[in-house]
């Protein structure tokens, strides 16, 4: 019975991990988005401060 639960255990945790890995990539992968149109969003202001 040791044997079984610790592979679940085992799988779990790794399952964990990469849940992390994932959670971190995408939330880098939003905030790389967030940072572009904000800085689409300055530019677009400042040609249009200067027309």
């Amino acid at each position: 019975m040791c044997r079984p639960s610790f592979t679940l255990l085992h799988i779990y945790i790794s399952f964990i991990c990469n849940y992390k890995v994932g959670f971190i990539l995408i939330v880098v992968y939003f905030n790389s988005i967030n940072i572009g149109s904000r800085a689409a969003f300055l530019n677009y202001n400042k040609l249009r401060k200067t027309n």
